[in-house]
Formats: C-alpha cells, structure tokens, sequence
C-alpha cells in the first residue's frame, strides 16, 4: 500500500513538472530557457543556489536552453521534488478555497 501511494505521488510529481515546463514553453519548441528555468524555481519559492545554478548552465545545450529531461534534473535537486513541498504549493489553493469567506460590511 505504501509503496503504491508512493508511486503514484511520484507520477503526480512529474506532472507537475512537465506541466511547469509546457507553461514556461510558450513556442512549443520543447525547450526553456535557463532564465525560464530559474523563474519556475523562483516563482515556487525555490532559492537558486549556486551549486543549482551550476547544473542548470552545466545541463543546458549550447544555446542555453533545456529540454524536458534536463529541466527534471534539475528540479529533482530543489524541494519542487519533495512531497511536502508539493503539497504545500500545488495544494495551496484547494486550501485556501476551503477556508470560510468573511462577509465585508460597509
């Protein structure tokens, strides 16, 4: 059981990811920029360190630009790939949906 939840976490995981990447992807060319990177990471509150940084241009072709692959690489050395962290900010909104709506009075 623990090993099926597991996996399937695993699988919702990478779809996030490829879904990140495919929004940061507006040409369709199947490729992102570093820069494009770096804001994925910074837009989900992910610091990039210089050892990140470092594996990001180190992955990145001779353009400067990753393809779906390398981008998960990368990501897989953040916390974007910690369940806890996935929780938090894939689920933030659900969360903040279920919360009771206060009436403004004028």
């Amino acid at each position: 059981m623990f090993t099926l939840t597991r996996r399937r976490r695993e699988v919702e995981r990478q779809k996030k990811l490829e879904e990140l990447f495919k929004e940061a992807d507006g040409s369709n060319s199947g490729r992102i920029s570093i820069e494009a990177c770096y804001e994925i990471f910074e837009n989900n509150d992910i610091s990039v360190f210089s050892a990140l940084k470092e594996e990001v241009e180190k992955s990145a072709d001779g353009n400067g630009e990753l393809k779906l692959p390398e981008f998960m690489k990368a990501a897989y050395m953040t916390e974007l790939c910690r369940i806890e962290f996935v929780d938090r900010v894939f689920h933030k909104a659900d969360i903040e949906d279920l919360k009771p709506k206060k009436d403004k009075k004028v």
